[in-house]
């Protein structure tokens, strides 16, 4: 199985100074490589990046950049406050074979994804929402941002968390788009939802240790099930099962 993966890398900044690899497509793409897919990664970062030598088992494109992005998260429970203190550029689609790939995952951190899926592809496609859904004040601070997902109209899945989305109604808009929409609920589980049917699964229950990267564990491990033939519900249950030894352990993947 053979999997692309596009957003940035980045660097999080840490309570004590020090910085920890992040990004979407760092935790899923080790989520999927643990589950026995190959991995490509297009992405975009600079040369003050810290972690290229936790990158080499995947595929990489990096189409460079003058600067790295870098976030701040301080969590209070489950609530995260997250600072966007730099932001590597957008990245543009390059010129290769997707059809060579089983599965195209858009996974963004701050809306540097502009395009939509090759035209030619024929696998599956999947947005993963929460960089599309980011906008960020001038301090950094990031805020809540309404984006228009027509040009993704027809993908497989939209996969959010519930506190991207701010009411039932974009909910619903989003439903008219996408076949399904993945909506992880934290330690309430995770939904699939279309126009007729919903499935809602439970949350593994752990001891919580960490919570960075657990929506983007469960997009690895839901993508992977899914695409050996699984059905959407056994897909969430292996999702959820991702995301719960993810946060229940206490180091990164």
């Amino acid at each position: 199985m053979k999997i692309l993966l596009v957003g940035h890398v980045c660097m999080d900044l840490m309570e004590d100074g020090s910085y920890t690899i992040g990004g979407a497509v760092y935790y899923t793409g080790r989520e999927l490589q643990e589950q026995g897919a190959e991995v490509s990664i297009v992405t975009a970062y600079g040369d003050d990046f810290l972690f290229a030598d936790e990158l080499k088992d995947f595929s990489l494109i990096n189409l460079s950049s003058a600067k790295t992005t870098i976030f701040q998260n301080r969590y209070k429970g489950e609530k995260r406050n997250q600072f966007l203190l730099a932001r590597a550029d957008d990245i543009v689609l390059p010129d290769i074979d997707y059809n060579a790939y089983d599965g195209i995952i858009m996974c963004p951190i701050c809306r540097e994804v502009s395009e939509s899926f090759p035209t030619a592809f024929s696998g599956m496609c999947v947005v993963a929402g929460q960089g599309f859904l980011r906008n960020w004040k001038e301090d950094g601070r990031v805020i809540p941002y309404s984006y228009n997902f027509k040009d993704y109209r027809g993908a497989d899945f939209l996969v959010v968390s519930e506190e991207d989305i701010e009411s039932n109604e974009l909910l619903n808009l989003e439903i008219d788009i996408f076949n399904r929409v993945i909506v992880t609920r934290g330690s309430s589980g995770a939904s699939a939802i279309s126009k007729n049917e919903r499935i809602d699964v439970p949350a593994i229950d752990v001891t919580l240790v960490q919570l960075t990267g657990a929506g983007d564990v469960f997009l690895g491990g839901f993508i992977y099930e899914y695409l050996v033939g699984k059905n959407v519900e056994a897909a969430l249950r292996a999702g959820c099962l991702s995301a719960g030894n993810h946060i229940g352990h206490s180091e990164s993947i």
